[in-house]
């Protein structure tokens, strides 16, 4: 829903900047700014007490070696809601303002720090391969999102 949100108000933006022949009828068809920014304090109210959301039904399974499933990372949530409402008021609603927080102080105690061959590697692990997060070793990718949404959230703080 949160992303559906995020998606709607891009596409308005997007719409309301071209020059489309039935600009004005695409627009009527999104979804108003009250009832996106709605969606995303509602999302909100499911943000885990651990800063990120529960998992529902996997985007897919590793089929080699049963290594799990891959979910939504809650910082790939977090990295949009910032970027496309990085102008409104919605980011200062205190709902929002303690979701950020929640999910700072998880990134604080879920940094892992990694050991290999003389060298230390740090960052994050988004919990869809067991072999990974079991070893506990940060994943470029979920360590690349994490960093997307601090840089984002610096961004907007900054502004």
């Amino acid at each position: 829903m949160a992303m559906a949100a995020c998606l709607a108000t891009r596409l308005r933006r997007i719409i309301a900047e071209r020059n489309f022949d039935k600009r004005d009828e695409m627009i009527r068809m999104l979804p108003t700014k009250i009832e996106v920014e709605q969606a995303i304090l509602k999302a909100f109210e499911f943000q885990e007490e651990s800063g990120i959301w529960p998992k529902y039904f996997p985007l897919f399974n590793y089929r080699k070696g049963a290594a799990g499933s891959n979910y939504f990372f809650s910082f790939e949530l977090l990295e949009v809601t910032i970027q496309e409402f990085e102008k409104s008021e919605l980011l200062e609603n205190g709902i929002v303002l303690d979701g950020i927080e929640r999910a700072l102080d998880w990134c604080e105690s879920n940094r892992l720090i990694y050991q290999y061959k003389d060298k230390t590697y740090a960052g994050w692990n988004s919990g869809g391969q067991i072999t990974t997060l079991s070893e506990g070793k940060p994943e470029s990718w979920a360590t690349a999102v994490v960093h997307m949404f601090l840089r984002k959230l610096r961004s907007a703080l900054s502004d």
